[in-house]
């Protein structure tokens, strides 16, 4: 029952200070507990040299060599007047009185360095264990500050290879490329730096350099990206021949050739991933495809943006699961982690996949063969990707998750004769589409994702640059729609 600024408690009545001094106690008491529990079973032990305060830290070699050095001093003076009293008493020189007076002074020194080492130590372990306790409270601060800044911002690691959530990737020294599986502002081994066991300097957050050290997964041993960031997944989910290998190639080469420098966000590729982005712009200029995605291949592509006034930068995660992947269940194989932390979704529809829209070109004597129509419609592929989410985790991950509704191929002869579609066209014309040929897919996707937004789009285009360079058409529409949702 509270009272005032106070508590009643077991019959008694504490007061707000009573509380406060009762909280600072037991806070106090935890991070003892915590210390001496780490000392004794060693836990954690990273390959870094402790600080000043911990036992292999150099307040103990300093505490050794004061207490030897005083008593050895004082010592060498005590034998130093044993011996002058030891001659004068043989020889008689001033007398036995002062042999007697010099005796009892080497003896007075003498109990004197024995005394020094209580009278020094009771003050020193006082004023020692205030500092260190001061000195633990500011990293638990520190540390905890550092937790909470990334926790309220979503930052967190994904590794792009088995799609596992990482709480604490394993980082390399520089140096000698010792593995620090616990690089966090700590007491034990530093706040901001630490020494590793080579002698390097390890910065332990983001602020000191962190993001400099090559970081590694601790569940599948393969390279993570070590700066921190927001991470949010981009999935392109098609069928076979929708498509969608283009469109991700067309997404990311325009992404930041055009529309991040006109929006004037900056962005960058990691190393880990600079090989393979630089392989993509090489064929979107010359006008060659992609290779399509194998089951043995799906690895995100990641590419780190940042919006000016953003605390920390977004790292983006471009998945493109092959189209065979869909068409059973059980190819939805469990390397595909990452649909767990699905934040926005890009769907590509071929619209030659339905009967009656294939039919109406043929009609009007449009090969559709150079298309490479799809066999599997987009009803089949996305609730193949369904029922694999609801096999795995029960339910699509709806949360904050946007879906852009593709459809493709927008360029193709007649296409507004049969579809009633224009290239570029954003919206209502494109939702009337897909419920005209395919209404139970418009019910599904409103209803798993929480926003949809539709276009019709040309990933291939039919025109060329004047390099040979793909030219797109309606692609830059997909690409500013997401931005504005992560802005």
């Amino acid at each position: 029952m509270m009272e005032g600024f106070g508590i009643v408690f077991g019959g008694r009545y504490y007061s707000g200070t009573e509380m406060l001094v009762i909280g600072i106690a037991f806070i106090l008491l935890c991070i003892v507990l915590i210390v001496i529990s780490e000392i004794i079973t060693g836990k954690h032990k990273d390959p870094a040299r402790e600080t000043y305060f911990y036992w292999r830290g150099d307040w103990w070699m300093n505490l050794k060599a004061v207490c030897s050095d005083t008593v050895k001093g004082n010592l060498s003076y005590a034998d130093k007047f044993f011996g002058l009293a030891s001659y004068i008493w043989k020889k008689n020189v001033f007398g036995k009185l002062g042999a007697i007076f010099l005796f009892f002074s080497g003896l007075t020194v003498t109990l004197t360095s024995f005394a020094f080492l209580p009278l020094f130590l009771v003050p020193f372990v006082c004023v020692f264990f205030v500092i260190f306790m001061i000195y633990n409270v500011l990293a638990l601060i520190v540390n905890m500050g550092a937790w909470l800044i990334l926790k309220l911002h979503g930052v967190f690691a994904l590794c792009p290879h088995c799609s596992h959530r990482v709480t604490m990737p394993v980082y390399k020294c520089n140096g000698c490329l010792a593995e620090h599986k616990r690089l966090l502002p700590t007491a034990r081994y530093g706040l901001l730096y630490r020494t590793c066991d080579c002698g390097g300097t390890v910065p332990t957050m983001w602020i000191s350099g962190k993001h400099k050290l090559k970081a590694i997964c601790p569940k599948c041993r393969e390279g993570i990206h070590s700066k921190s960031a927001i991470p949010m997944t981009i999935a392109f989910i098609g069928g076979r021949s929708s498509g969608k290998t283009f469109l991700m190639m067309d997404f990311l080469c325009l992404l930041q050739q055009k529309v991040l420098p006109r929006r004037k966000w900056k962005f960058s590729v990691d190393a880990l991933d600079d090989d393979r982005m630089k392989k993509i712009h090489e064929r979107f200029s010359m006008g060659k495809a992609v290779q399509a995605t194998t089951m043995d291949d799906v690895v995100g592509l990641c590419l780190e943006v940042k919006k000016p006034g953003w605390a920390f930068p977004k790292r983006l995660y471009f998945y493109d699961p092959p189209g065979e992947s869909f068409t059973e269940v059980d190819k939805l194989r469990p390397g595909f982690d990452y649909y767990e932390y699905l934040r926005y979704v890009i769907f590509v529809i071929d619209p030659f996949s339905y009967d009656e829209v294939r039919r109406q070109f043929q009609v009007r004597g449009v090969n559709l063969g150079s298309a490479m129509v799809s066999t599997m419609t987009a009803n089949d592929t996305f609730t193949a990707l369904l029922n694999a989410m609801e096999e795995k985790y029960g339910k699509m991950p709806k949360k904050a998750t946007v879906c852009a509704v593709v459809i493709n191929k927008a360029d193709v002869d007649y296409f507004k004769d049969v579809t009633g579609l224009v290239l570029g066209d954003i919206g209502k014309p494109c939702r009337a589409f897909l419920e005209q040929h395919d209404g139970n897919l418009v019910g599904l996707l409103e209803e798993n994702f929480t926003k949809c937004e539709y276009f019709a789009i040309s990933a291939q285009g039919r025109k060329r640059g004047p390099s040979g360079e793909y030219v797109p058409e309606g692609v830059e529409n997909v690409i500013e729609f997401f931005l504005n949702e992560m802005g």
